[in-house]
């Protein structure tokens, strides 16, 4: 027997983003929710490349904090979403994002403390011996389970950031090429030659690693 109950009207995801808009964090909330998984995935491979390069440190940020400040950056810039582009693709762009703003931030902050620590000397104990070098002081301290996985983004790093960014979310992330474009505010045109390029640097780098 069929039933009778009257189903609860569901609301589009049209007029639950421009409930959002308006300020209902929970229409913003129900809308994020189901990118969450795939966030924390592009969040991690962007913390494991920004550690190979030296804009993150070690756990600072982790991969939910750095998606902590992409929902924060979210709810703050949500009036600037296309309304043509998706809410995952927009949210994986604000993962670049804020990952370039954090970097600078730290960058910042260290040029202050390289600063402050002219005027601050070394004691001799705390320098590393003649047959140290500082490469491998620091590298002695980057052994975490994170440093291990550093590899797989090895070959990203031939990349200039842009090629790497529309690499990632059309190829990881299966981000269509014509978002990629609305996103970038680029014609689609420009994407497919940034990731045509992408993929022949990438082969040649590949073929030359040992």
């Amino acid at each position: 027997m069929p039933d009778k109950r009257p189903s609860t009207p569901r609301i589009s995801s049209e007029a639950a983003w421009q409930a959002a808009v308006e300020g209902d964090r929970g229409a913003f909330r129900t809308l994020v929710t189901p990118h969450l998984r795939e966030l924390i995935k592009a969040a991690r491979h962007e913390v494991r490349y920004r550690v190979a390069v030296g804009d993150f440190d070690p756990d600072d940020p982790t991969a939910e904090e750095l998606v902590d400040e992409v929902l924060l950056r979210g709810w703050r810039e949500r009036h600037s979403r296309p309304p043509a582009l998706g809410v995952k693709s927009w949210l994986l762009v604000l993962v670049f994002r804020v990952a370039d703003a954090v970097a600078r931030r730290k960058g910042r902050i260290r040029s202050r403390e390289a600063i402050s620590l002219e005027d601050d000397p070394v004691l001799p104990e705390f320098l590393p011996d003649e047959s140290t070098g500082w490469d491998d002081v620091i590298d002695a301290g980057l052994k975490t389970p994170e440093q291990a996985a550093i590899a797989e983004d090895e070959l990203f790093q031939e990349l200039d950031p842009r090629s790497r960014e529309v690499l990632l979310m059309h190829e990881l992330r299966g981000v269509p090429l014509h978002e990629i474009a609305l996103a970038l505010g680029i014609a689609e045109l420009q994407v497919r030659a940034i990731l045509k390029g992408a993929r022949r640097r990438l082969r040649a780098a590949a073929a030359d690693m040992p």
